[in-house]
């Protein structure tokens, strides 16, 4: 057997765990379908019947799918992505409990209020859509639907915010808008819930969002933009792969984001699946590592935004500007930089010595 450096066996930990890891043949019941409910139905039978754990036992599955690369909590209402951290969660020792403001402890958010499905399983602690927050703000979230807020009347610390808006024809009352690095991994979770239990729905009620648990036309118009304009992360990514080791399912919005447009939008996904972003559609970009930071060159349009991870996907918080990133901090290691070119991901590994 050839030896192993300690480089190469770090890049071969770190690649392998960066894989997508979708099982072979795990959307096969969906190839050569075009889209719409036929679709949607298809999909439903893929990721149905998973192995749902109980709801108490959602904290002891929290560290697994939703912890940052500094060991805190992942949550979505108070994660900053430029300028310090107004706090941060530790698990098991933070989990609510009482709250009287922002900070105080984080608990379990529906992101589909699980009201509307009486509290039942499995829909209760289905990880796909239940992720932690803090506590205050999820109350404050409360059973309102998710839209875009003209009028705020409430804004946490992260910027999500709380008021009024046209988002729904019809609906005058309180809206929910979270920051837009976290709109495409909320609308892919409530898409995933319309799918996942489509046809199980009977006893739920509607709410702004959903007849039963089937979208209405004003919510599939704020969702699709919604995906389109926060594209999958490595992050997302890191977390479908471990609630499927947990459940047993995972979320095909993530795998294949274009099954959204197939199935609520005007796209076709009559072809082998999942499908990749067409090669000619990638934006060309590179980037070069000198003295300690990492420079982008070679980018053929804007880039909007540049996010790190390391080898099993968690978020490295880095000060940046302008095309160039300060990478001094960062162990010696393997790293994604997920960075946004016109809309679209482009995800380059590199290795910090």
């Amino acid at each position: 057997m050839r030896k192993l450096t300690l480089l190469s066996v770090m890049v071969f930990g770190c690649i392998k765990s960066l894989m997508a890891q979708v099982p072979s043949g795990y959307y096969s019941a969906a190839n050569g379908i075009a889209g719409g409910n036929t679709l949607l139905v298809a999909l439903k039978g893929i990721i149905d019947n998973h192995n749902p754990v109980t709801y108490a036992d959602l904290e002891l599955e929290y560290p697994k799918t939703d912890k940052k690369s500094n060991g805190k909590v992942w949550d979505m209402y108070s994660y900053k992505f430029v300028g310090a951290q107004p706090y941060e969660f530790n698990f098991v020792v933070d989990q609510c409990g009482n709250y009287s403001a922002e900070g105080d402890c984080f608990n379990k958010e529906h992101l589909w209020p699980q009201s509307l499905f009486g509290q039942a399983m499995p829909m209760r602690s289905d990880l796909h859509h239940v992720p932690p927050t803090d506590g205050w703000v999820n109350n404050k979230r409360s059973n309102f639907p998710f839209g875009e807020i003209s009028t705020t009347t409430w804004t946490s610390l992260n910027g999500s915010k709380l008021g009024y808006g046209s988002t729904y024809s019809g609906y005058s009352g309180l809206l929910f808008e979270p920051i837009d690095s976290f709109k495409g991994d909320i609308a892919r979770s409530i898409m995933y819930v319309s799918c996942r239990y489509n046809g199980e729905a009977n006893s739920w009620s509607s709410w702004e969002m959903a007849t039963k648990n089937a979208l209405i036309p004003d919510a599939i118009t704020l969702l699709l933009k919604w995906h389109n304009l926060d594209p999958v992360s490595p992050k997302e990514i890191a977390r479908n792969n471990a609630i499927y080791l947990i459940q047993n399912n995972r979320n095909p919005f993530i795998d294949e984001p274009k099954y959204a447009e197939c199935i609520w939008g005007n796209a076709s996904c009559n072809g082998t699946i999942p499908i990749s972003i067409e090669e000619n559609k990638i934006p060309k970009i590179d980037f070069v590592i000198e003295n300690n930071s990492l420079k982008i060159i070679n980018a053929n349009k804007a880039v909007s935004q540049i996010s790190f991870f390391n080898c099993v996907g968690q978020f490295i918080s880095l000060p940046s500007f302008n095309n160039q990133v300060d990478i001094n901090s960062l162990p010696t290691g393997v790293y994604t930089a997920a960075i946004i070119v016109d809309g679209v991901v482009v995800r380059k590994k590199f290795f910090k010595g």
